[in-house]
């Protein structure tokens, strides 16, 4: 579960596609800069020059950030919008900066022989101990830099932050009434000093204990990466420590290691397969090579970032950049200087807070006056100075709410503790505070609003459709049926269930495949002899599947399923029940098109199309590129037209049973309930519908809605020249394990 709040910065046009900038430029840089300086001061004299440089000191520790932060705590010198728009140009100017470097990098398009000349390295001997060392004094470690942490800062801000401001004040008044005001001194002026001194060291370490919890999630960065890693230096693989690596390298790694930098591949073994996940959120491995397959440098595949896992095979490379300079240090650094926005809680919580302290000052210097003008002169003796001190100041800590901030933390994480036995796990306390405030919430279909039990209920061919009950279909055509479903797919059937019945056993893997797979079983409970020689797994973008099989002693063909409207416009043939193949032509699409139609509004039916091509074996492109999976991947993703449709298949996937309550329990506290899926319109709507997300007759496109808003915001004249969408901004919710968007990684 992640809240979020529908505000973003995009980035420039062409993706995120990283120059590094040379350290020896840098240097130049600073040095002209530092000669400049120096030239304004070369005719004054020592004095003036040290007094100068205190000036300087001075303004520059002014002018420091964390100085300012500090200082905007205590006396804020700008709104919070006006902080708000400079933090977002900053991040804004960060992220174009980094797109840009990104986007002019060309380790990935170099040949191997030009990295290791760029690189002054080689690749029998790879690095010498003394250009090792001058690169680690050019470079620095391989370590991604956390936020800088000045110790005395953070005690300032932890002992005068927030109330203990005022805390301290009262403390002093109280000691100092005490003695030397106070005659005779009073001790209960001294215990209450005592007692205020407890409060803040209290609060204190409570702010301490409160920083070091939200900074538990950036030191974790540093697990990323391996403790050891081997490379070649003077001519022998050594084991070193991975914060030890500098540019130019030479790092061999195994199935299992953790990529320790960015490496450019110079060889690969032909089932080496990478994990990106944690950079790109995409759950399928990457295939790696040595010659580079995008001029993006983010999804080309002979670059391994930092952080990615091998899951199989092998591979050598060379190091392009390490620490801050890798993407995801470069990441790490956009985290670093994104600021958390305040939560409305945060907000309601500071009003009250300044609300109460401007009364308790108030009061407070009411009643001193009083003392000061009237009883001190109408009735002399009645109250000493110190009495009248200690009556005023304890106003201000009596009004003052020092423990406030414990108590909302406790509180929030009472919550949070009573979800949790709910199986809703909260990651952050102020997630609890922002689902009071949720207008929007958005549902994944699949798994989220439905059961995640699919199963195929329809079957069309080319002259008829059935039901899979009464499943129709020559040899031939059962055949293809069957070598689609169960080939073109990453589920699998639990071999303890082999003596279950298809329906009854238990399969892993993704609802469609899972469901294609029972079909396959259904057709042929033995498993085939063909084996998968390359597998592109479906994405949102794609929108397909593709896996290149071959019989044993015959010749690779490809298999592909995915969405109808996707395949329609590749296909050229269509096998009927009896397995002869006809021509699609556009009659036989309109047909299968409101087939597809039919099934949805129905029923609610989720149509794939499966398809297959072969090619003669003496004109297929795949024939001896079994060793060669990266050239196998061009070929087959070039392969896709003349396609011949094996058969439109319809799946049902029940929504689950407490769903409509729920969604109507949301409607009755007010909150808009919107379900993403990339499915069929008409058969998202059906399932809205038995979901009670639907409820009326007529549907709204998102044209609809968005002319709607557009036509009610240019009514309404803004002042400003905001954009006009961004007044539907909502607190929205998203729910569901898939909700994360994914790149494309093949």
């Amino acid at each position: 579960m992640e809240i979020q709040v529908a505000e973003t910065q995009p980035l420039p046009a062409g993706g995120l596609p990283v120059t590094f900038t040379q350290h020896t430029q840098q240097s130049r840089t600073n040095l002209q800069l530092a000669a400049e300086f120096r030239t304004l001061s070369i005719q004054l004299s020592e004095g003036d020059e040290r007094r100068s440089q205190r000036l300087r000191n001075v303004q520059s520790f002014l002018q420091s950030p964390r100085w300012r932060e500090l200082f905007n705590e205590i006396i804020p010198l700008r709104s919070a919008y006006q902080q708000r728009w400079t933090d977002e140009q900053q991040l804004s100017v960060a992220l174009t900066k980094i797109a840009e470097q990104l986007r002019s990098t060309t380790h990935h398009t170099e040949t191997v022989n030009d990295t290791y000349v760029k690189f002054n390295t080689s690749p029998t001997l790879g690095l010498e101990a003394k250009a090792v060392k001058r690169r680690v004094e050019r470079d620095g470690p391989n370590v991604i830099t956390a936020r800088p942490r000045l110790v005395y800062l953070r005690l300032v801000s932890w002992f005068f932050g927030g109330f203990n401001r005022f805390l301290w004040i009262s403390m002093i008044v109280f000691w100092l009434c005490w003695q030397p005001i106070g005659n005779p001194p009073q001790t209960g002026n001294l215990a209450l000093a005592v007692v205020i001194l407890f409060v803040i060291c209290l609060q204190a370490l409570f702010s301490a204990w409160q920083e070091w919890i939200t900074s538990r999630a950036l030191t974790s960065i540093t697990s990323m990466l391996p403790a050891e890693c081997t490379v070649l230096r003077d001519g022998q693989l050594q084991k070193i420590a991975g914060v030890q690596l500098v540019p130019g390298d030479i790092v061999t790694l195994r199935a299992g290691d953790r990529v320790p930098a960015d490496m450019r591949l110079v060889s690969v073994s032909l089932d080496l397969l990478l994990d990106r996940s944690v950079l790109t959120g995409a759950t399928n491995p990457t295939i790696g090579t040595v010659n580079y397959t995008n001029e993006n440098y983010l999804v080309t595949r002979n670059i391994a970032m930092m952080g990615a896992n091998i899951t199989q095979g092998q591979c050598t490379g060379v190091v392009v950049a390490t620490g801050d300079r890798t993407v995801l240090g470069r990441v790490t650094q956009l985290t670093l200087r994104k600021k958390a926005a305040r939560t409305i809680l945060q907000i309601e919580v500071h009003r009250l807070v300044n609300g109460l302290t401007t009364v308790s000052l108030v009061v407070g210097a009411i009643f001193i006056l009083l003392w000061a003008v009237w009883l001190r002169t109408s009735y002399p003796g009645f109250m000493s100075v110190s009495d009248a001190l200690a009556n005023g100041f304890g106003v201000l800590v009596t009004f003052v709410p020092g423990s406030l901030p414990i108590s909302l933390t406790l509180a929030l994480t009472a919550i949070a503790k009573r979800m949790q036995r709910h199986n809703v796990l909260i990651k952050n306390l102020t997630t609890v505070e922002t689902l009071g405030t949720v207008n929007v919430i958005c549902c994944e279909k699949t798994g989220t609003l439905t059961q995640r039990n699919m199963a195929v209920t329809h079957i069309a061919y080319a002259d008829c459709e059935c039901q899979v009950a009464r499943l129709m279909g020559g040899p031939v055509a059962a055949a293809r049926l069957y070598e689609t479903a169960a080939l073109c797919n990453d589920a699998f059937f639990d071999p303890e269930t082999a003596h279950l019945l298809p329906a009854e056993r238990t399969v892993s893997g993704d609802a469609t495949d899972c469901a294609l797979l029972r079909l396959a079983a259904e057709i042929r409970p033995s498993p085939t002899d063909a084996v998968k020689l390359l597998t592109i797994p479906f994405n949102l973008r794609r929108r397909y599947m593709l896996t290149v099989c071959k019989q044993p002693g015959g010749s690779p063909f490809v298999l592909i399923k995915g969405a109808p409207e996707t395949l329609f416009r590749l296909c050229t043939q269509a096998q009927t029940a009896d397995g002869t193949l006809v021509p699609f032509d556009a009659s036989l699409r309109t047909r299968m098109e409101n087939t597809q139609a039919r099934w949805a509004e129905e029923s609610g039916c989720r149509a794939l199309l499966l398809c297959r091509r072969e090619f003669s074996p003496e004109n297929n492109p795949l024939a001896g590129l079994e060793d060669n999976p990266a050239q196998m991947y061009t070929v087959a993703t070039q392969s896709l037209s003349d396609l011949c449709i094996v058969g439109l298949v319809g799946m049902v996937d029940p929504p689950r049973t407490e769903i409509p309550s729920v969604v109507d329990t949301f409607r009755g506290a007010g909150i808009r309930v919107f379900m993403v899926t990339g499915d069929y319109a008409p058969t998202a709507a059906f399932v809205a519908r038995q979901c009670h997300i639907i409820t009326g007759s007529i549907i709204d496109t998102i044209g609809d809605a968005l002319d709607r808003a557009e036509h009610n915001v240019t009514k309404t004249k803004p002042a400003s020249d905001e954009k006009p969408l961004s007044r539907l901004a909502s607190r929205i919710s998203i729910f569901g394990s898939n909700a994360n968007p994914q790149m494309d990684d093949l």
